[in-house]
């Protein structure tokens, strides 16, 4: 199925993005295939920023459907960040307390992209207290010090 969905995703009709759609929702919250789905819609954000409001909404709804599987979360922000939706801010902060530190760090990074200044405050004491927060505990493919830059750099890109 991941294969059809990559083939479905370079295909040029935007017709393609409504079937990309319409199997995000045949396919179980989590699944392997939804996270290749994300990941061909936001290779076509230019796409699907002809049609803005409808995909920025129907990403927020994807993100908020996703929430619990951390890999597919954090591929829903990015479509998000792929998009370019400065609308789902708060949505995102929301993952800023998010339970794995990579969902974490993609949302520090998709505000930071996205101009977010009023994420500022919580950037900055998610980043004070990153070294005593359990979720940035080294693990293995987690290194701290690296989540710990990478979220240093998404505050500096804040005016």
């Amino acid at each position: 199925a991941s294969h059809a969905v990559i083939a479905l995703g370079n295909s040029r009709p935007l017709s393609a993005l409504d079937s990309l759609d319409r199997l995000f929702d045949f396919f179980a919250r989590g699944s392997r295939v939804r996270d290749t789905i994300l990941e061909a819609l936001a290779r076509r954000a230019n796409d699907l920023n002809l049609d803005g409001t409808r995909w920025r909404e129907r990403s927020r709804a994807m993100l908020l459907e996703e929430a619990r599987d951390p890999a597919v979360a954090e591929r829903a922000i990015l479509l998000i960040a792929a998009i370019g939706d400065v609308g789902a801010a708060d949505l995102l902060q929301r993952f800023l307390r998010n339970k794995d530190s990579l969902v974490v760090i993609t949302a520090a990074e998709t505000l930071a992209g996205l101009g977010a200044r009023q994420a500022l405050p919580e950037l900055r004491e998610l980043y004070n207290q990153l070294p005593f927060d359990p979720r940035f505990a080294p693990a293995p493919g987690r290194d701290p010090v690296a989540l710990y830059e990478r979220l240093g750099a998404a505050i500096k890109r804040l005016p």
